[in-house]
């Protein structure tokens, strides 16, 4: 069958300058010409080396522990001789009497004080140039008497709510700020500049060290809460079932006040696995820019980043040691995750728990893995929180002018232990001698105690008109030969008879179904579009042109909903939390997460355990996220057989043990569909989290005889009953 060519067509990797649903071409500013300094003798080129080695190496002899415990090297890049350059020499052409040793005087107070930067790393030149100019150009700005003012007066009540609770609650575990207060410049500039750069929506993760403290001073969250959960209350009313969690995994959503405008932000909830909560933050900010048509859900003349923005919190010791941190730095920049750029703060005590920087990482810095993305990197004493809020001023201006991730390394200290109940000494002596349901989820109700059929059926001709549009390409398009007799031509010939109609067929039938009725789709994994087993082919490609088409994204003229085919990274755990964060902002979506065989989601194991199993009786979170765990692959070994549906049974809140069972109202449902049918009226009346344990025996040998009939209504019919004692 063939159609008009669609807009939505795409080529090499499913991308090209045409764009397809969940990815466009970025709309970036025109290459800026590269303005480069006049070298005309010999002296000019050792001048300019001997500049560009402070802008490389000047962090690494600037003061930046406030504790002055970190000896510094000499950094024999920095002495002009290796330049060829007379200390006492005169430099001409430069405007004023200026000697060797004061153009060193003066890049050594730019790059070797109490702020340092990290950006000579970054492949683009207009990028260091600008990154240099702003940098250079800091240092002669100060900033207003009411500003100072400001960032001492958020400081000052952030040690006396420290001081209060200190003194009234001293066996509490609240992770104080103390040691680190300069944080509060950085979140007072973030929050007041959004505005500024037409940001709507900011979404804010981060761990333990000060989060109660940025809750009750700056995020509105109400302290008669915070006192009630430490007096042994619930935080949640009584007639809603949920377990609560501890005080610094506590989470606020307000409305922020600026002289541009208004913000919107969210602090997500945290597990105590302070990294995971990264991902996941990334992927609510993507499911927002889809509610708000932004970036790549937008049109053309749209920028990924516009209106809404991420900023990521994190500890040191966590920031260097934790592998999820790397997967999401990978696949912050790769189509269908990209957000326009985050911005991050590391609080960097100078301590892993008790573990000192020696043995928590190899690298000299904790933010080295930054430069891996091409991410320019902020140094700052914790001591001075003007040079903070001056580096997150150029941070903020970088990320809206290019894009790209950004980095803060506030270097600090805590003055207790990793906990208050926790006494340092022991192993640091000589450090601490020196010292709910609203927005988008509005109307959704608590499922009935038992409910045992849904509406899930779909009209025969509406089948039969899905599964034609399915495999529909525009004329002239060509299908590999081996798809188009197994998979096209069989798919239409299942459509005319109504029979035979295997998983893939079924899928497609109850993706059809849902966009046309008003749901958006997201199915994301390592390869997702052909599917792991070669099972699926919602995408096809052009054996001619590399071009490739999503059928189902042109089933009808001025189609509304799409599906997005998020092709992923090697990466279990930041992938996966990614989509558990895409499916938190909406109920109205399909989110589905496929693992590329059964046994890899283990990679991804501290995500279901602290935020799909359980961040509903935490947090009351709502998700609707599906995961399709593929299994009983025979004869190709231990880690390809069970996709270990054990663990997931442990995981559910569900008792069988009770009549009539519990139904809807279980923390997620577990199904192993033996049939098509199932499998399509599942996908069809899901909405909460949803773990679907297929066996890969089904794709390659599909049960034969099933119906349109069984399409057309769907109920629980018990085979059996458990018997307990």
């Amino acid at each position: 069958m063939h159609g008009k060519l669609p807009a939505c067509i795409h080529a090499c990797l499913y991308h090209t300058d045409k764009g397809v649903f969940g990815y466009l071409p970025e709309n970036a500013p025109a290459p800026e010409p590269p303005v480069f300094p006049t070298v005309n003798t010999i002296d000019d080129c050792r001048r300019l080396h001997f500049i560009n080695a402070f802008r490389r190496h000047g962090y690494r002899r600037a003061e930046l522990d406030p504790l002055h415990l970190n000896r510094r090297s000499p950094v024999h890049e920095l002495k002009p001789e290796l330049y060829g350059l007379d200390p006492e020499t005169e430099l001409k052409d430069v405007g004023i009497v200026l000697r060797v040793s004061d153009l060193a005087d003066k890049l050594a107070a730019i790059y070797c004080g109490n702020i340092a930067a990290e950006f000579m790393h970054i492949k683009n030149w207009a990028e260091r140039s600008w990154f240099a100019g702003r940098f250079e150009e800091m240092h002669r700005q100060e900033l207003r008497p009411e500003e100072r003012l400001r960032y001492a007066e958020l400081m000052l009540r952030s040690q006396n709510f420290d001081n209060f609770l200190a003194l009234k609650f001293p066996t509490v575990k609240r992770y104080g700020c103390e040691g680190a207060e300069s944080m509060f410049a950085f979140f007072n500039e973030v929050f007041d500049s959004a505005s500024l750069y037409d940001i709507e929506d900011l979404t804010v993760c981060m761990a333990h060290r000060g989060r109660l403290n940025l809750l009750c001073e700056l995020m509105r969250f109400p302290t008669v809460q915070l006192f009630r959960k430490i007096r042994g209350k619930l935080e949640f009313p009584e007639n809603v079932q949920g377990v609560g969690d501890v005080l610094s995994h506590f989470t606020s959503s307000f409305d922020h006040k600026t002289n541009d405008g208004i913000v919107h932000i969210t602090m997500m909830p945290n597990p105590s696995h302070l990294e995971a909560v990264n991902p996941v933050a990334m992927g609510r900010t993507r499911g927002r820019m889809l509610t708000k048509k932004k970036g790549d859900y937008g049109t053309l003349g749209g920028r990924n980043g516009d209106g809404v923005l991420c900023v990521q919190v994190h500890g040191d010791g966590s920031f260097t040691g934790q592998g999820v941190i790397w997967e999401t730095l990978a696949m912050s920049e790769t189509p269908h995750f990209r957000l326009g750029g985050s911005i991050h703060m590391v609080i960097n005590n100078q301590l892993a728990y008790t573990a000192e920087r020696k043995t928590s990482r190899s690298s000299d810095h904790t933010t080295d893995i930054a430069k891996a993305i091409d991410a320019p990197i902020i140094h700052v004493n914790g001591d001075h929180p003007d040079l903070v809020a001056k580096a997150t001023r150029i941070l903020m201006e970088y990320r809206h002018k290019y894009r790209k991730d950004a980095f803060l390394n506030l270097i600090c200290y805590r003055r207790w232990g990793h906990n208050e109940l926790d006494d340092p000494r022991f192993t640091q002596p000589v450090m601490y001698k020196a010292n709910h349901l609203k927005g988008n989820w509005n109307g959704m109700v608590q499922a009935p105690h038992s409910m045992e059929t849904w509406d899930t059926g779909v009209d025969v001709d509406l089948l039969r008109f899905i599964g034609a549009k399915s495999v529909s390409v525009p004329e002239g398009f060509a299908v590999n030969e081996h798809l188009q007799k197994v998979h096209v031509a069989s798919r239409i010939a299942k459509m005319e008879s109504g029979r035979d109609i295997e998983w893939s067929t079924a899928e497609a039938l109850a993706f059809g179904s849902l966009l046309l009725q008003g749901y958006d789709i997201r199915i994301s994994g390592q390869d997702v579009g052909r599917g792991t087993f070669s099972q699926r082919h919602v995408m096809l490609v052009d054996q001619k042109t590399d071009a490739a088409i999503v059928p189902l994204n042109n089933m009808v003229p001025e189609q509304k909903n799409f599906i997005e085919v998020a092709n992923s990274l090697l990466s279990e755990e930041a992938v996966l939390g990614y989509e558990f964060g895409f499916s938190m902002e909406h109920p109205k979506r399909l989110c589905i997460w496929e693992a590329q065989f059964g046994d890899f989601f283990n990679g991804a194991q501290i995500i279901i355990d602290t935020f799909v199993a359980s961040a509903e009786s935490k947090w009351l979170t709502q998700s609707g996220l599906v995961m399709i765990l593929p299994h009983g692959i025979d004869g190709m070994g231990p880690e390809h057989s069970t996709c270990r549906m054990e663990r997931f049974l442990q995981l559910c809140n569900s008792r069988e043990d009770q009549t009539p069972a519990d139904g809807e109202s279980v923390n997620m449902h577990i199904a192993n569909p033996t049939t098509s049918a199932q499998y399509f009226h599942l996908l069809r009346r899901q909405v909460n989290i949803f773990a679907v344990l297929n066996n890969y025996c089904r794709f390659d040998f599909p049960s034969k005889d099933f119906r349109f009939a069984e399409f057309l209504e769907y109920s629980v019919q018990k085979l059996f009953r458990f018997m307990f004692n």
